[in-house]
């Protein structure tokens, strides 16, 4: 392909697709886009090149961030599972065709918008941010949840009641306040949109065990030097059989090591806890070194030594100096 670059910065040569990248009006590339994706969160981007996900009509949401500001034609060509977009006043481009075959879709925006105009003139369904009364939950998350884990939100569908009485579903671009499932069994988590709130409960899966799978990379240590540790990785056992790898939101009961020998460090996650051992060496003179002599240096036989002005450069053996 040259100088032309790929949409997802990478190409599956191992497949065929029906997604069609245009480069320009005699070059395009077809590329290969996974039917079991549900989901798509666009992150960096300001444009959404043209025929980004052509006839991806297995996708049933896509969320854009305000940085979009062009959506290219062809983009959403077909995504006939998509049932809302949400939209910025930053967007100030659509492409011809960008929408077409999305049956399901609402685009929701601000009143007199680019995106307002946009739809009203190729007739795709639009609500203005200003007319929504409120919003209530439709369908809950539908995947299992988990203790330590963002709150999984598969599945929701929300549902707009608007000014005139009328309903919408929509399930992008709106916010929840949970970022992290902290306690055992059910979690309400608040949905903010357009300014208005509702709320759903989610029930986490409790942890039933912790294991190291992963030691640290520093296990041995001087005495009062501070536990590290990067590199450690936790086995995590759910009450539903599940497993998860995780490195992070563990404390310790440990900070600094002051006993020498073989310390047991204990780890606490969430609710289970575990065990791992670091070796901790006491702390020896390695080198002594004379940086300044005493101010006196000349004596007479049976005088006192004076040791004042004497300095040393102390080098221990845990690399440490004084």
């Amino acid at each position: 392909s040259g100088v032309f670059g790929y949409i997802f910065g990478y190409e599956s040569s191992a497949y065929t697709g029906t997604t069609q990248q245009q480069y320009e009006s005699s070059y395009c590339k077809y590329y290969y886009i996974p039917q079991s994706l549900r989901t798509v969160t666009i992150t960096k981007d300001t444009s959404i090149p043209y025929g980004a996900f052509y006839n991806c009509s297995f996708l049933t949401e896509i969320n854009i961030p305000d940085t979009v500001t062009s959506i290219s034609t062809y983009a959403f060509y077909n995504c006939s599972g998509i049932i809302s977009l949400a939209t910025t006043e930053n967007l100030t481009s659509i492409g011809s065709s960008a929408f077409s075959g999305c049956s399901k879709l609402t685009v929701f925006g601000y009143r007199d918008s680019y995106a307002d105009t946009y739809c009203s003139t190729n007739n795709v369904p639009f609500v203005a941010y200003e007319d929504i009364a409120s919003i209530a939950v439709k369908q809950a998350p539908t995947n299992r949840q988990y203790l330590g884990k963002a709150v999984d939100t598969t599945g929701l569908i929300l549902t707009a009641t608007l000014i005139d009485g009328s309903t919408v579903d929509f399930n992008t671009g709106y916010t929840i306040d949970t970022d992290k499932l902290t306690i055992a069994g059910e979690n309400t988590v608040k949905v903010t949109f357009a300014g208005k709130e509702t709320s759903f409960v989610v029930n986490a899966s409790g942890i039933s065990s912790i294991s190291v799978a992963e030691m640290p990379i520093k296990t041995s240590y001087y005495k009062g030097q501070t536990l590290d540790c990067t590199g450690l990785k936790l086995n995590v056992k759910y009450t539903d059989g599940t497993t998860a790898i995780v490195n992070a939101d563990y404390t310790t009961n440990v900070t600094t090591l002051n006993k020498t020998g073989n310390q047991i460090v204990r780890v606490y996650y969430y609710t289970a806890n575990t065990l791992f051992t670091v070796k901790v060496n006491a702390v020896n003179v390695k080198n002594l070194v004379i940086a300044t002599l005493p101010e006196k240096t000349d004596y007479y036989v049976g005088d006192i030594v004076d040791t004042t002005g004497l300095t040393l450069d102390v080098t221990y053996t845990d690399g440490t100096t004084a």
